[in-house]
């Protein structure tokens, strides 16, 4: 960006983005039907995962939470090693 201030307004500003994952590949054009289907289950919202990203609040007790939403595989991936040391120190 070429802006060292950026990230640290980008944190304030509090509006993160987000991508939709894709479950099954293939072209879609103008005019074709596109279908949404909410996850039916409990879900970790994109403003806590920000929010959560600049903090350390994640605990033993809040993990789980975590790694039962459909959360991307980095992301997952990070939270089940912070769970296994913070239950290795027990």
């Amino acid at each position: 960006m070429g802006d060292p201030t950026f990230i640290k307004r980008f944190r304030k500003a509090g509006r993160p983005g987000l991508y939709c994952r894709v479950i099954q590949e293939g072209m879609v054009q103008a005019g074709e039907r596109v279908c949404y289907e909410p996850y039916k289950e409990d879900t970790v919202t994109a403003i806590e995962m920000f929010r959560d990203f600049y903090r350390s609040s994640l605990n033993e007790e809040n993990l789980p939470r975590y790694l039962a939403a459909p959360i991307a595989i980095r992301d997952r991936v990070s939270k089940e090693k912070k769970l296994q040391r913070l239950l290795e120190k027990r």
